[in-house]
């Protein structure tokens, strides 16, 4: 299973309805030229989502709630450090 995590990496809900789906649907096309289909799943850059991204992705999204921050250090022993502090049960 492939998903998309959008064209551009905007927060989806910053922007205007018809820019998210714009974004959304450009990553599909990119998407279905290499692979030969589209992404079934969205994840919404930052997690933000709101009921106009809902009515506009078009697509189940992935969410979360553990955020490693991995992209900050890119150290392994941080990254686990990070995700020990904000783990418990039903984590995603």
């Amino acid at each position: 299973i492939v998903a998309s995590h959008t064209m551009y990496h905007q927060n989806l809900i910053r922007i205007p309805a018809n820019a998210a789906k714009a974004d959304i649907a450009e990553s599909k096309t990119v998407f279905n030229d290499i692979l030969g289909h589209e992404p079934m799943l969205v994840r919404p850059p930052y997690g933000n989502i709101n009921n106009i991204v809902r009515d506009n992705v078009g697509a189940p999204m992935i969410l979360w709630s553990v955020d490693t921050l991995d992209w900050q250090s890119k150290d392994p022993s941080a990254i686990l450090a990070v995700t020990k502090e904000q783990i418990h049960d039903k984590s995603r």
